[in-house]
């Protein structure tokens, strides 16, 4: 039986995490180690989880330096996925600026500061919920980069508020659903603590990057909540694609 590569990522973050009905999934890193004033970069790719037993999700991002030490990013993400209590799919889209300073010629710092928004909509056997949260989020990174190889270590601590909470049909539901859906509605507000690697190798202009992240829930452990992610996808340094050669 041939596997498919989304597939190929459940396997690979199932150490991460079991879980049944979950109700936030982190998004990637955006960790774009700029450099210099103009340094545009974008990464779009494909993230698996061991959240759903068919758990799929994209991820697109991009950043850009302001000054030379300034940066903004936005990140967009789309998941989906089933099991046996649940189907469901989400869209998460986030803003940040943030600091960001050399080090050496080949490390860097970058810290970046934002906010996000999502959306949720869960099916279930008997009834259904939609579910909207705000994520405000912190993440320092330190990295090191080179024409063909970067590596990059980053943490990310957030805070999670599920503002909107609107079952349908929940004296209906599956016990441990209606249990999981009381849990979210007594802890709405999470602090998260979340880090990740990345890897990306290829061409001085187009790499291609390998996360690997965890996310961990502080204040509301029993939040049904994944817990770890691998992301495949593309990294495109634009200033250097568009950069001119010498003559």
């Amino acid at each position: 039986m041939q596997l498919s590569l989304s597939k190929s990522f459940v396997f690979l973050s199932f150490l991460f995490t079991l879980s049944q009905c979950v109700y936030y999934a982190p998004n990637a890193h955006n960790v774009p180690l700029l450099r210099n004033k103009g340094d545009l970069r974008i990464m779009g790719g494909l993230q698996g989880g061991s959240v759903f037993e068919d758990n799929e999700g994209v991820d697109v991002q991009a950043a850009y330096a302001i000054t030379d030490s300034i940066g903004a990013m936005i990140n967009g993400n789309y998941s989906w996925g089933s099991n046996s209590y649940d189907e469901a799919d989400g869209y998460f889209f986030e803003g940040g600026v943030g600091y960001f300073k050399p080090l050496s010629k080949r490390w860097s710092f970058e810290g970046f500061g934002g906010f996000g928004h999502g959306t949720e909509q869960h099916t279930y056997n008997a009834g259904d919920a939609n579910i909207r949260f705000t994520r405000f989020f912190l993440q320092p990174a330190i990295g090191f980069n080179s024409k063909y190889f970067e590596v990059a270590l980053s943490f990310r601590l957030c805070h999670l508020y599920f503002y909107h909470y609107d079952p349908s049909n929940f004296a209906a539901l599956d016990p441990e659903v209606q249990s999981d859906l009381n849990y979210l509605d007594d802890h709405r507000a999470s602090f998260l603590f979340e880090q990740a690697l990345t890897l990306r190798a290829g061409l001085p202009n187009v790499k291609l990057q390998l996360q690997i992240g965890g996310s961990r829930n502080i204040n509301n452990p029993d939040l049904e909540q994944a817990e770890g992610y691998a992301l495949l996808g593309v990294f495109v340094d634009l200033d250097e694609a568009f950069k001119k050669k010498p003559q």
